[in-house]
C-alpha cells in the first residue's frame, strides 16, 4: 500500500509518485523537502480534491487534470490507485471528461485505471480542470471520524505517444475523505523519499446541502411512485440507492436525478430508498431513507345516479368508493349558473330537500385518498316531480286459441314511455316487440302459447324501470 498511518491530519501532493505534506504536519522521518521549482516543473496537474462524508456513505471521487504551463497531447494513462483502510473502492470508470468522453478501462480488484485519449489516432490535450475519471468509495457503517487519504498508487504513466514512449511529468493533490468530524490523532502520508509543501484546495463555499427531505409515498399497484429531494450546492449530482424487503443491503439504482419514480408492484412494495447528493468539488450528503410502498386503489364501486323526487321531500343520492383514508367534496351547479361550486356536503350521500331552486340541479362527487389521489363521480341531475314507480305489475294471463290475450302494467311518472320485449317458447333471447304502450296483447295461437314478456317504463328524466316477467299461454 502506498499510503501508511502517521500522527496529524493534513492533505498531501504527491510529484510523479512522490508525497508532500502541509507545513505544520508531523511527519515520518523519510520526509523531505524538495524545491518548489520542482512543483512548477510538472507538465499536468492532477487532483484528487477533498470530501466529507459521515459512516455508511458512498461518496464519489472525481480527480481532475489540468495543463501546468502548456499544452501537453496525451496518448495512453495507465495507473494505480490507492485509499487509505477501512475505506474501500467499489466502483472505478464511467467517461473521462477531460478527454471529450474517452472510455475509462479499469481492474477493480487491482485498483487499475487506464485510458487511451485518441483523437483521429492522435494523442489528446486534456481539457483543462475537467474529471479525468470517477472513483466511488464506500465508508464503512464502523469507519472511525478521521481524514483518510486517496490518490494513486505506486504505478502512474502518463503517455507522450504509444506505450513504452517517453511520458510526462505530474503533480498529484491527494484527495482527503473527512468522516465524521475528523476529529482523530492518525492519518495517513507515504512511504517515498521525496516530497515538498503545498496548500490545500480551497473549500467550497456553497456547499452541499438538503433543504427539502424526501417522504415515504404510498401508490396503488400499476401507478407511479415519485419521491423527490431538494437540495443546494454547486454542480449538484445524484444517486439514489434502494433496497427491497428481501435484501439485506442498498444498491445502487439507475436514478441519477433529483426525482426517483417507480411503476409500483409487489416487487416494489416495501422498497427503502435515499439519495447520495454530490457537489462538484466532491462533497456528499445522504438523504433521509424513505419507503415506497402499495396502497388499495381509489376506485368508485357504485355511482350516483338521477333522482325524481316531489317537492317538500328530501333527496338523497350515494357514491361508493374504495381507498384508504377518503374525502369526500360535492359539487354543485344550478340551471342558472355555468360553472360548479363546492357545496357544504362532506359525506358519501349528498341530501337537501327538492324545492324550485333545486330543480335541475347537477352534481358530482370529488373523492379523495390520504395519499392525494383523487376521482370524479358521473355527474348527476336533482329533478322535482313525481318519481318513476310501478304501481301495479303485469300477471301472466291466458286465452282461448283464436281470442285475444292481454296483459297490464300501471305505473306513476312523468312522460312516461313503455316498450315491451318478447321470448317465444322457441326462441333463445328476448327481442323487442311492436307494443308501446301499457297493455300488451296478441291473438293467442298454438305456436304463441307459452310466450314471455316484460315491459321497460321510462320517464322524461331518462329514469327507468323494468317489470316482472309473465307467460301468455293457450287455454
Amino acid at each position: 500500500m502506498k499510503f501508511k498511518k502517521v500522527f496529524a491530519a493534513a492533505m498531501a501532493v504527491v510529484i510523479s509518485g512522490s508525497m508532500f505534506m502541509v507545513p505544520g504536519v508531523t511527519a515520518s522521518k523519510n520526509i523531505m523537502e524538495v524545491s518548489a521549482a520542482s512543483v512548477n516543473n510538472a507538465n499536468l496537474i492532477i487532483d484528487f480534491g477533498s470530501y466529507s462524508a459521515d459512516p455508511g456513505d458512498y461518496i464519489v471521487v472525481s480527480p481532475i487534470i489540468k495543463n501546468n504551463g502548456g499544452k501537453f497531447a496525451v496518448s495512453a494513462i495507465d495507473v494505480e490507485l490507492d485509499v487509505d483502510s477501512p475505506l474501500e473502492i467499489t466502483a472505478i470508470g464511467g467517461t473521462s471528461a477531460a478527454f471529450n468522453g474517452a472510455i475509462v478501462s479499469y481492474n477493480l480488484a487491482q485498483y487499475k485505471a487506464s485510458l487511451t485519449p485518441l483523437t483521429n489516432n492522435e494523442p489528446t490535450v486534456p481539457i483543462d480542470n475537467e474529471t479525468l475519471f470517477k472513483l466511488r468509495v464506500k465508508v464503512p457503517d464502523d469507519c472511525p471520524d478521521g481524514v483518510y487519504n486517496i490518490g494513486f498508487g505506486d504505478k502512474v504513466e502518463i503517455f507522450k505517444g504509444s506505450l513504452n514512449s517517453d511520458k510526462w511529468s505530474y503533480q498529484e493533490i491527494v484527495g482527503q475523505i473527512t468522516v465524521g468530524n475528523g476529529s482523530v490523532s492518525e492519518t495517513t502520508t507515504t512511504t517515498t523519499t521525496t516530497t515538498t509543501t503545498t496548500t490545500t484546495t480551497a473549500a467550497p463555499v456553497n456547499k452541499v446541502a438538503i433543504v427539502e427531505q424526501p417522504v415515504d409515498v404510498k401508490v396503488p399497484e400499476g401507478e407511479k411512485a415519485i419521491v423527490s429531494v431538494s437540495a443546494t450546492g454547486d454542480g449538484l449530482s445524484y444517486q439514489w440507492y434502494y433496497r427491497n424487503t428481501n435484501q439485506k443491503n442498498f444498491y445502487p439504482s439507475s436514478v441519477l436525478t433529483a426525482e426517483y419514480s417507480a411503476v409500483m408492484s409487489e416487487t416494489r412494495n416495501g422498497r427503502e430508498i435515499y439519495c447520495l447528493i454530490t457537489d462538484k468539488y466532491g462533497n456528499s450528503v445522504k438523504s433521509d431513507v424513505v419507503t415506497i410502498s402499495m396502497c388499495e386503489s381509489l376506485a368508485i364501486v357504485e355511482q350516483p345516479e338521477s333522482v325524481v323526487v316531489p317537492a317538500g321531500q328530501n333527496l338523497s343520492v350515494e357514491v361508493k368508493a374504495v381507498g384508504e383514508g377518503l374525502t369526500y367534496q360535492w359539487y354543485y351547479r344550478n340551471t342558472t349558473q355555468k360553472n360548479f361550486y363546492p357545496s357544504s356536503v362532506l359525506t358519501p350521500v349528498y341530501s337537501a330537500t327538492m324545492n324550485s331552486s333545486r330543480n335541475g340541479r347537477e352534481v358530482y362527487c370529488l373523492i379523495t385518498d390520504k395519499y392525494g389521489n383523487s376521482i370524479k363521480s358521473d355527474i348527476v341531475t336533482l329533478n322535482m316531480g313525481t318519481p318513476l314507480e310501478i304501481v301495479e305489475q303485469p300477471s301472466d294471463a291466458s286465452a282461448v286459441i283464436g281470442s285475444v290475450v292481454k296483459t297490464k302494467v300501471t305505473a306513476v311518472g312523468e312522460d312516461l314511455t313503455y316498450q315491451w320485449y318478447v321470448l317465444n317458447p322457441n326462441a333463445t333471447k328476448f327481442v323487442e316487440s311492436s307494443i308501446t304502450k301499457a297493455t300488451y296483447s296478441y291473438a293467442m295461437t298454438a305456436s304463441k302459447s307459452g310466450r314471455k314478456v316484460y315491459c321497460v317504463i321510462t320517464d322524461k328524466y331518462g329514469n327507468s324501470v323494468t317489470t316482472d316477467t309473465v307467460t301468455l299461454t293457450a287455454k
